[in-house]
């Protein structure tokens, strides 16, 4: 069974408890590593509602910056190895890169993951949070095809070592289509720059499919790319949950190429 987890939150962003608590619980269940990763959501058209949806790059790196210096305060103290980084909305823009990379030039951080929770229009003046999404809602083809364009871009950005939560699109029941051609072009992108994606067990713990599910596995399977485990736990009580399921998923599919971001 996977050992860590690097894909987590704290109280820094919309967590329930501190880095701290999160680290020991993580010792607790015999973690040898685990990676905090909280939110970071800028963009110029935020309407700063939350400490991690920010519309300046100022306020940005400032967030980053307490973010890290909290994590580092709290790793100081547990026995076990710790990195920092955040789950990250991209953007195609060329405003939002130059402003990212303006932010990344000016913080800390050992890796970075990305996950796609909105559909956004072309030139994202119009946005709308995936999870506020339903079977049930109509929306406009541009935001649906938004999703796997987006991921495609995020992988050829550079700036990321894994995708999160890769399925989201299809667990809301919103694809209007299989996207087969879609998802087989970030497949090829992420085989050649050897990204990694996870199994994450969030939606599991409620009931519900793995994200991505055993049949979006089989789909990425012969693109040999990486995988790791992680849990996308909100609070200490969901550090580690359904990795035994995971790891028989993974075992009966045959998937194998396995990645510990602690050992890169």
């Amino acid at each position: 069974m996977s050992n860590f987890t690097y894909h987590c939150h704290t109280t820094n962003s919309d967590g329930k408890n501190t880095p701290l608590e999160m680290m020991q619980r993580a010792k607790e269940l015999g973690f040898k590593s685990i990676g905090i990763t909280d939110h970071f959501s800028y963009h110029p058209n935020n309407d700063d509602h939350s400490p991690w949806d920010m519309s300046t790059v100022d306020k940005a790196i400032d967030y980053w910056l307490k973010c890290y210096d909290k994590v580092q305060q709290a790793a100081a103290q547990v026995d076990i190895k710790v990195l920092f980084g955040f789950e990250v909305d991209f953007y195609k823009s060329a405003r939002w890169r130059s402003d990212f990379e303006k932010i990344l030039a000016r913080c800390p951080y050992d890796y970075l993951l990305t996950s796609t929770h909105y559909l956004r229009n072309a030139d994202e003046s119009k946005r709308i949070s995936i999870f506020h999404t339903g079977p049930n809602g109509t929306y406009e083809d541009e935001l649906l095809d938004s999703f796997w364009d987006t991921t495609a871009a995020a992988v050829q950005s550079g700036y990321f070592d894994f995708i999160g939560h890769m399925d989201l699109f299809e667990h809301r029941g919103i694809a209007k289509k299989a996207y087969t051609d879609e998802k087989a072009r970030v497949f090829e992108l992420m085989q050649r720059v050897h990204m990694a994606a996870e199994l994450n067990t969030g939606a599991k713990r409620h009931g519900a499919l793995f994200y991505p599910s055993e049949t979006f596995l089989k789909e990425m399977l012969p693109y040999d790319i990486s995988l790791m485990v992680n849990d996308d736990a909100h609070s200490t009580e969901q550090l580690g949950t359904c990795f035994d399921e995971a790891e028989d998923l993974l075992a009966r599919i045959g998937y194998t190429n396995r990645i510990d971001l602690a050992q890169k």
